[in-house]
């Protein structure tokens, strides 16, 4: 309820701003009123106002992300059964050694200092199908481990694919809550089920927190630790989902609760509206400004255009494939 009057006092102060961005767009007269419909227009105006707080002034990021970390409440035609994967103990290193020899690879001269987080217990929200619920039909008042049978005993659960899905969020915002939408309909559409991971959020935990806790996650749907919900799943049978794609790239061993485990690549991997250009440097945050809901940079950091290949040539990052053949990939879909 606090979440829903938050809201309500944030919005109503654009509703003018609103009724004039409707005005306009249907006049022609916005630049995006050619290829938008109203709805689309206001919704981004809207996320707008959100990321900005509704103010000239960006809002402090704790501000920000506090919105989004709201839950709403569990109804309607999912099942969410959460959990909390247990991380492997402080002297069972194999899994940081191998991030941060990763990592330590792909430097390019000199020493690099950064924290190097430990690994901690991950919470997780099994999202399943649930057909037959009214739209504002809470869940039973059951235990977790009841309401992940009844997810895995629903008849139109056909199919033992599994979701790994990292939510998006640029890292610091969002939350298995914000996502239920998404992943209760990946269920449906892939008669399957959804592990949506609470991941750590940045500033409170600084990279590479977050791919630790998906590459801890990925294993441990191959290898549950004692006391999980799930059974152990194979690798065939897990697709990535979200805009994390490369955890177990170049990993195929590692110790993990104190065995020597393999890192097998998963079935498939997809990313929707991946977020690739993390240092936001690229042309199109400024030429494509228009269509984004995000705040344009505020530094002058973004290149006007791209530097010719003779730059780019030698430097590993950006090396093109056929000077530098990748290792085996699962298929992938980006969109």
């Amino acid at each position: 309820m606090d979440g829903g009057i938050g809201l309500i006092k944030l919005l109503i102060p654009q509703v003018p701003a609103l009724a004039n961005k409707a005005l306009w767009h249907s006049l022609g007269q916005t630049p995006n009123s050619s290829t938008w419909d109203l709805r689309t227009e206001l919704t981004v105006q809207i996320l707008r106002t959100l990321m900005t707080g509704g103010n000239a002034r960006p809002a402090p990021i704790g501000k920000v992300q506090g919105r989004t970390l709201k839950d709403p409440g569990i109804k309607g035609k999912m099942w969410v059964a959460k959990d909390t994967i247990k991380a492997p103990k402080p002297d069972d290193e194999g899994l940081r050694e191998a991030v941060f020899r990763a990592i330590e690879d792909m430097k390019v001269g000199g020493e690099v200092s950064y924290t190097k987080p430990a690994l901690v217990d991950t919470e997780v929200e099994w999202t399943g199908s649930r057909p037959n619920a009214g739209k504002d039909e809470p869940l039973p008042k059951i235990s977790e481990g009841e309401k992940y049978k009844r997810l895995l005993a629903e008849p139109t659960r056909t199919s033992d694919t599994v979701i790994l899905y990292f939510h998006g969020g640029a890292y610091y915002l969002c939350d298995p809550t914000t996502h239920r939408p998404v992943t209760s309909r990946l269920a449906k559409e892939s008669q399957g089920r959804v592990c949506s991971v609470r991941y750590r959020l940045a500033p409170q935990a600084a990279f590479p927190a977050q791919l630790l806790d998906g590459l801890m996650m990925y294993l441990s749907l191959l290898y549950p630790p004692p006391d999980s919900l799930h059974e152990p799943i194979p690798a065939k049978n897990i697709v990535f989902g979200g805009d994390t794609q490369r955890a177990g790239d170049g990993v195929p061993k590692v110790q993990f609760h104190g065995h020597e485990v393999e890192v097998p690549l998963p079935a498939a991997v997809t990313a929707n509206s991946g977020w690739f250009d993390i240092a936001r440097s690229m042309p199109t945050l400024t030429s494509n400004a228009k269509y984004d809901y995000l705040p344009p940079p505020n530094h002058d950091d973004s290149v006007s255009r791209f530097p010719a290949d003779k730059i780019l040539a030698p430097h590993p990052a950006p090396r093109r494939p056929i000077l530098r053949p990748e290792p085996p990939r699962p298929p992938s879909r980006v969109a």
